[in-house]
């Protein structure tokens, strides 16, 4: 095993564990845990209801929420592409280890991260 495939297998697990965290704090923020249980709410601050961090302005809200949804809506366009997959290191079955996987859901998930933020 080789420096490459032990710095991607610690690069997907650090993934991993940011995986969990968000997916905590998706459901907390669905139930709005952190509004309910303030001694909660330091470490799930985001809420569904709840949420002071945006703007009123209407027209500030629209144009944020189209750039996160493009945000979230891009990478399942971009990581199919066979050109991309190539340059991650995508590698066919058995010929080794990639970093592809860890990245598109490294991504997925600070997109998720930032729907909640400005929800």
């Amino acid at each position: 095993m080789g420096a490459k495939n032990c710095l991607v297998g610690f690069f997907g697990v650090l993934v991993w564990f940011y995986f969990l965290f968000v997916f905590l704090e998706i459901s907390a923020f669905i139930v709005n845990l952190g509004h309910d249980f303030p001694s909660l709410g330091k470490i799930f601050c985001y809420n569904i209801d709840y949420n002071h961090t945006v703007s009123s302005n209407w027209m500030w809200q629209t144009l944020l929420n189209v750039a996160l949804l493009g945000f979230f809506a891009l990478p399942h366009s971009i990581f199919a592409r066979p050109v991309i997959k190539e340059r991650l290191g995508k590698t066919k079955k058995g010929e080794g280890v990639s970093a592809y996987r860890s990245i598109f859901v490294l991504y997925t998930n600070i997109a998720l991260h930032l729907l909640m933020k400005y929800w």
